[in-house]
Parts: C-alpha cells; sequence; structure tokens
C-alpha cells in the first residue's frame, strides 16, 4: 500500500479511493508508526493540492467526502443527527479550500483525533463547524510540529557546515589578539 507522495503513476479513482480509504488507509499509517502531526509533515505523503493536480477535483472531493461520511457513520451509526449530505459537500468544500496544503496522512490524523475526543466530545450531533473547529486546532499543532522540524534540519545543516574543514579558514593572528585584548579590557573595567 502506497504511504508516501510516490503514488503509483497510473492509478484511476476506484483504485485511489480504495487506497486511501479511512480503514485501510489508517491501517498502513498504523504499520509505518505515523501517530502525529510531525510524522505526517516528516512522512512526505501527497497533499491535497497534489491530489487535485494529478487526480482531478472529482477524486479530491470523493476523497475527503469518504473520510467525512465514515466519520459521521462513526459517530452516529445510522441515527438520524448524522451530517445531511448537504453539510458534507459543504464541509468537504471548506476543508478543501481552506486546508489543501494539508498532506493525506494529516487529513487521516484529523479524523482519527475527531472519533478519539482530542479536539472535544461531540454533543448532540456532528457538524461542519466542529469539524473545521478540529482542523483549526490541528493545525496549530501543525504548526509546532514544523517548528520542531526546521530545527532539526538547522542542527543537521550546522553538523554539515562544522564537518566540513576544507573550508574552514583559522582567524588570523591579528584579530585574535584584538579579542583577547577586549576581553582583557572587559576583566579590568568589571574589578
Amino acid at each position: 500500500m502506497a504511504t508516501n507522495s510516490n503514488l503509483p503513476d497510473k492509478i484511476n479513482k476506484t483504485e485511489f479511493l480504495e487506497i486511501y480509504s479511512p480503514l485501510n488507509f489508517s491501517m498502513s499509517l498504523s504499520k509505518n508508526d505515523i501517530k502525529n502531526s510531525y510524522d505526517a509533515i516528516k512522512g512526505n505523503f501527497t497533499s491535497l493540492a497534489k491530489i487535485r493536480k494529478d487526480h482531478g477535483a472529482e477524486t479530491l472531493f470523493d476523497f475527503v467526502t469518504i473520510w467525512l461520511v465514515k466519520l459521521n457513520e462513526y459517530v452516529f451509526g445510522r441515527s438520524e443527527k448524522q451530517m445531511t449530505d448537504y453539510q458534507i459537500s459543504e464541509t468537504t468544500m471548506l476543508i478543501i479550500d481552506t486546508y489543501y496544503y494539508l498532506n493525506i496522512a494529516e487529513v487521516a490524523i484529523i479524523f482519527k483525533k475527531i472519533k478519539s475526543g482530542s479536539y472535544g466530545k461531540i454533543f448532540g450531533e456532528l457538524n461542519g463547524m466542529f469539524i473545521m473547529e478540529s482542523f483549526s486546532q490541528y493545525f496549530k499543532e501543525r504548526q509546532t510540529a514544523q517548528i520542531k522540524i526546521e530545527a532539526e534540519k538547522r542542527k543537521i545543516q550546522r553538523a554539515e557546515n562544522f564537518d566540513n574543514t576544507d573550508d574552514y579558514v583559522p582567524m588570523p593572528e591579528s584579530i585574535k589578539s584584538k579579542i583577547l585584548s577586549m576581553e582583557n579590557r572587559i576583566l579590568l573595567f568589571k574589578s
């Protein structure tokens, strides 16, 4: 099962929706130890925008809709309190238009967190506003993960630059002596 941005080149809509269905894709993420925003971002998964570009707007719409329908069924079974088809379609469009930059693993994580109550308990009914608020809360988590990832990248880059001794240029003696002289003056001033 595909789990990163290297989707098969020739995959039709039905195959795509089967591979990335809530049950199949959630199992794949679990097997690959993708548990949070940090893992999802580092995993280099396909974004919603790229799905639209590579597989079409209809496939993207159907992908998000299926996740919403399954969430709706999970929360309420087949009761009358479920979101209507119209509410699901409107929420799908809001997600696609607002969060097009999220990747498919992030979408799966958001839905998992909604199901587990991480974004609050669902009292009485599931609605688009609750789902969009959950996506908004995830965005804050995502920002923290991105900061951590960027810090790791900078740390690696600094280590690589430090290890590259071919580029090392020693400090000239004249500058070393000026620095030492300044340090001595500071010590005298402090005493």
